[in-house]
């Protein structure tokens, strides 16, 4: 008994200083947004008389166009991006298990080169594929020309700019969440699949019957991450278009910034826009774990 008690104390002496730091990096801010919202602080005039204002901010920014459409660019983006990187990454997973996995040197060659974009990182791969869409020098433009077919202004119009950033965003992400899955396929018994055979399944039956029915759990849980971290797209965006032509591709982080820093200083409401995507964030999240627990549930 006493071994125990002393082995519980140590376990609480080794994990407090990972919430100590949770706290102050995580908690702390997000009070201290939460107070600056309540109030009308403009670092563009530091000293004017601090005025509790309660919720305005919130009811402000809820009702600025370009908050909402700022809100919509962000879920465009991180939907459209995670669902993306989730097929493609699928697609590829299939191809190494079914035709890679028996090449241990191959499978790890790919392996390897599958993780150098996240790897890269947001702003080399912005650099990058922005070089790639340029009209005039870029290489993608250079083989449609070679096509015989027109220029095409891939981050200029603002029909394509948000789903040229959406393509680079599924290229970078894709091999990474390729790996995730292969995992999850390579942890199946092998059993299932030669059941499978047996039966005379084919491989789309195989895969709607056999391969996703099992991975349901993984599925989401790749999803969530992807879709945490598509809604911080700033660096690859602002580097990309800079939220133009116009607004057409400002997120929120990006607009917010500006609102706060940028040339409106208004802190006070740059910090509500942010307690509001907290929340929104929250929802999606408890949404899917929610689902995943569901699953996890109905798999026992």
């Amino acid at each position: 008994m006493v071994t125990i008690i002393k082995k519980e104390k140590l376990l609480k002496y080794l994990v407090s200083p990972a919430v100590i730091y949770s706290v102050l990096a995580g908690v702390l801010p997000v009070i201290y947004a939460f107070r600056n919202s309540l109030y009308n602080i403009n670092i563009r005039y530091p000293m004017r008389v601090l005025k509790f204002i309660g919720f305005d901010n919130y009811i402000n920014i809820l009702q600025t166009s370009r908050f909402q459409a700022a809100l919509k660019n962000s879920l465009l983006f991180s939907i459209e991006g995670t669902i993306g990187a989730l097929i493609l990454g699928f697609a590829i997973a299939l191809y190494l298990y079914y035709y890679v996995r028996p090449y241990p040197l191959v499978l790890t060659l790919l392996s390897t080169l599958l993780v150098v974009p996240v790897l890269a990182g947001k702003v080399t791969n912005a650099y990058m594929w922005k070089l790639l869409y340029n009209p005039v020098l870029g290489i993608i433009n250079h083989i449609i020309r070679g096509l015989g077919f027109g220029t095409v202004e891939f981050l200029s119009n603002s029909k394509l700019a948000m789903h040229s950033i959406v393509f680079t965003d599924i290229w970078q992400w894709s091999g990474f969440i390729a790996l995730f899955l292969y995992a999850g396929l390579a942890s199946l018994p092998e059993e299932f699949f030669e059941e499978a055979r047996v039966i005379g399944a084919s491989f789309f039956q195989t895969m709607r019957y056999v391969i996703i029915p099992n991975l349901k759990g993984l599925f989401l849980a790749v999803f969530l991450l992807k879709f945490m971290i598509s809604l911080r797209s700033f660096g690859l965006i602002k580097i990309m278009t800079g939220g133009g032509p116009g607004v057409t591709t400002e997120t929120v982080d990006m607009y917010l910034s500006w609102l706060a820093v940028g040339g409106r200083g208004a802190l006070s409401k740059a910090s509500a826009g942010a307690i509001v995507m907290l929340i929104i964030t929250i929802i999606v999240f408890t949404i899917i774990i929610r689902l995943y627990q569901g699953q996890k549930e109905g798999g026992k």
